[in-house]
Protein backbone atom coordinates (compact mmCIF):
# COMPACT_ATOMS: atom_id res chain seq x y z
CA UNK A 1 0.00 0.00 0.00
CA UNK A 2 1.20 3.21 -0.89
CA UNK A 3 2.17 5.77 1.91
CA UNK A 4 -0.14 9.28 1.90
CA UNK A 5 2.31 11.95 2.02
CA UNK A 6 0.97 15.70 2.17
CA UNK A 7 3.18 19.12 1.24
CA UNK A 8 1.91 21.72 2.89
CA UNK A 9 3.88 24.07 0.40
CA UNK A 10 3.37 22.93 -3.03
CA UNK A 11 5.37 25.63 -4.86
CA UNK A 12 8.83 27.05 -4.47
CA UNK A 13 8.96 30.74 -5.08
CA UNK A 14 11.21 33.52 -5.46
CA UNK A 15 10.35 37.25 -5.82
CA UNK A 16 12.22 40.04 -8.24
CA UNK A 17 11.76 43.49 -8.37
CA UNK A 18 8.13 43.16 -7.06
CA UNK A 19 7.08 40.04 -9.34
CA UNK A 20 7.33 36.34 -7.88
CA UNK A 21 8.19 33.44 -10.09
CA UNK A 22 6.80 30.16 -8.79
CA UNK A 23 7.66 26.32 -9.34
CA UNK A 24 5.74 23.43 -8.55
CA UNK A 25 7.66 21.53 -6.46
CA UNK A 26 9.71 18.24 -8.16
CA UNK A 27 7.62 15.43 -5.78
CA UNK A 28 4.94 17.10 -7.04
CA UNK A 29 5.60 17.62 -10.74
CA UNK A 30 6.76 13.57 -10.38
CA UNK A 31 3.22 12.80 -8.93
CA UNK A 32 1.52 14.50 -11.35
CA UNK A 33 3.66 12.57 -14.08
CA UNK A 34 2.83 9.56 -12.90
CA UNK A 35 -0.84 10.12 -12.29
CA UNK A 36 -1.23 11.25 -15.56
CA UNK A 37 1.00 8.17 -16.90
CA UNK A 38 -2.12 6.11 -15.68
CA UNK A 39 -4.68 7.35 -18.11
CA UNK A 40 -1.60 6.52 -20.95
CA UNK A 41 -0.98 3.15 -19.91
CA UNK A 42 -4.62 1.15 -20.94
CA UNK A 43 -4.04 3.22 -24.59
CA UNK A 44 -4.00 -0.23 -26.17
CA UNK A 45 -7.65 -0.99 -25.55
CA UNK A 46 -8.65 -3.17 -28.98
CA UNK A 47 -12.06 -4.19 -28.87
CA UNK A 48 -13.61 -7.01 -30.97
CA UNK A 49 -16.88 -5.54 -33.64
CA UNK A 50 -19.35 -7.54 -31.22
CA UNK A 51 -18.12 -5.77 -28.61
CA UNK A 52 -18.13 -1.68 -29.88
CA UNK A 53 -22.03 -1.32 -28.58
CA UNK A 54 -21.85 -1.60 -25.28
CA UNK A 55 -18.87 0.84 -24.28
CA UNK A 56 -19.75 3.29 -21.65
CA UNK A 57 -16.92 5.16 -20.43
CA UNK A 58 -17.16 8.01 -18.07
CA UNK A 59 -15.53 11.95 -18.80
CA UNK A 60 -16.03 14.97 -17.64
CA UNK A 61 -14.13 15.06 -14.17
CA UNK A 62 -12.55 17.75 -12.41
CA UNK A 63 -8.86 17.64 -12.06
CA UNK A 64 -6.37 19.97 -11.24
CA UNK A 65 -3.51 20.67 -13.40
CA UNK A 66 -0.64 23.12 -12.98
CA UNK A 67 1.33 24.18 -15.64
CA UNK A 68 3.74 27.17 -16.05
CA UNK A 69 2.31 29.79 -18.56
CA UNK A 70 4.01 31.84 -20.56
CA UNK A 71 2.82 36.15 -20.82
CA UNK A 72 2.63 36.51 -24.80
CA UNK A 73 2.90 40.10 -26.32
CA UNK A 74 -0.31 40.86 -28.36
CA UNK A 75 1.53 43.79 -30.35
CA UNK A 76 3.98 41.06 -31.63
CA UNK A 77 1.50 38.55 -32.55
CA UNK A 78 0.27 41.64 -34.59
CA UNK A 79 3.34 42.51 -36.05
CA UNK A 80 4.36 39.04 -37.14
CA UNK A 81 1.27 38.82 -38.87
CA UNK A 82 1.31 42.07 -40.41
CA UNK A 83 4.52 41.28 -42.10
CA UNK A 84 3.54 37.19 -42.41
CA UNK A 85 0.12 36.98 -43.40
CA UNK A 86 -2.56 34.96 -41.86
CA UNK A 87 -1.56 31.54 -44.30
CA UNK A 88 -0.23 28.74 -42.38
CA UNK A 89 3.86 28.41 -42.82
CA UNK A 90 4.14 25.30 -42.82
CA UNK A 91 0.73 23.82 -45.10
CA UNK A 92 -0.13 27.09 -46.39
CA UNK A 93 -3.76 26.69 -45.19
CA UNK A 94 -5.64 29.72 -45.02
CA UNK A 95 -8.60 30.01 -43.00
CA UNK A 96 -10.67 32.89 -44.69
CA UNK A 97 -10.30 30.85 -48.15
CA UNK A 98 -11.72 27.69 -46.51
CA UNK A 99 -14.18 28.93 -43.79
CA UNK A 100 -15.02 32.29 -45.68
CA UNK A 101 -15.76 35.09 -42.85
CA UNK A 102 -15.64 32.90 -39.61
CA UNK A 103 -12.15 32.35 -40.69
CA UNK A 104 -10.35 35.95 -40.98
CA UNK A 105 -7.90 36.54 -38.86
CA UNK A 106 -7.73 32.99 -37.42
CA UNK A 107 -4.17 31.50 -37.19
CA UNK A 108 -1.94 31.12 -34.19
CA UNK A 109 1.66 32.33 -33.99
CA UNK A 110 4.54 30.07 -33.22
CA UNK A 111 7.77 30.92 -31.63
CA UNK A 112 10.62 29.86 -33.41
CA UNK A 113 12.92 29.26 -30.43
CA UNK A 114 9.64 27.71 -27.29
CA UNK A 115 9.45 30.17 -24.90
CA UNK A 116 10.06 27.24 -22.46
CA UNK A 117 13.55 26.84 -23.94
CA UNK A 118 14.10 30.43 -23.25
CA UNK A 119 13.42 30.20 -19.33
CA UNK A 120 13.17 34.10 -18.73
CA UNK A 121 11.13 37.81 -20.06
CA UNK A 122 13.36 38.39 -23.27
CA UNK A 123 12.87 41.08 -26.11
CA UNK A 124 10.87 39.32 -29.22
CA UNK A 125 11.51 40.05 -32.38
CA UNK A 126 8.09 39.46 -34.46
CA UNK A 127 9.23 39.78 -38.01
CA UNK A 128 12.42 36.88 -36.84
CA UNK A 129 11.06 34.98 -34.18
CA UNK A 130 7.55 34.25 -34.73
CA UNK A 131 5.32 32.91 -37.64
CA UNK A 132 1.81 32.41 -38.16
CA UNK A 133 1.06 28.37 -37.92
CA UNK A 134 -2.80 26.52 -38.04
CA UNK A 135 -3.42 24.89 -34.81
CA UNK A 136 -2.78 21.52 -36.35
CA UNK A 137 0.99 22.31 -37.88
CA UNK A 138 1.42 23.91 -34.30
CA UNK A 139 0.72 21.07 -32.70
CA UNK A 140 3.00 18.86 -34.61
CA UNK A 141 5.74 21.04 -34.26
CA UNK A 142 5.41 20.74 -30.74
CA UNK A 143 4.58 17.04 -30.67
CA UNK A 144 7.74 16.21 -32.61
CA UNK A 145 10.04 19.00 -31.45
CA UNK A 146 10.59 19.60 -35.16
CA UNK A 147 11.54 23.03 -36.92
CA UNK A 148 8.70 24.45 -39.68
CA UNK A 149 11.32 23.65 -42.10
CA UNK A 150 11.36 20.19 -40.89
CA UNK A 151 7.69 19.62 -40.87
CA UNK A 152 6.81 21.38 -43.89
CA UNK A 153 9.35 18.78 -45.71
CA UNK A 154 7.16 16.28 -44.50
CA UNK A 155 4.03 17.48 -45.08
CA UNK A 156 5.30 18.24 -48.80
CA UNK A 157 6.51 14.34 -48.69
CA UNK A 158 3.45 13.29 -47.54
CA UNK A 159 1.51 15.33 -50.42
CA UNK A 160 3.03 13.75 -53.11
CA UNK A 161 2.35 10.42 -51.78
Amino acid sequence: MEQLRYWHIPFLGEEHRDKYTWQLRPELREAVRRYEQKDTDHQDDTLLPSELEDVSLREGGKKLVAVNRYERNARARRLCLQKHGYRCSVCQFDFEQVYGEIGKGFIEVHHLIPLSEIGEQYTVNPFDDLRPVCPNCHAMLHRGNLSIEELREIVETRRRI
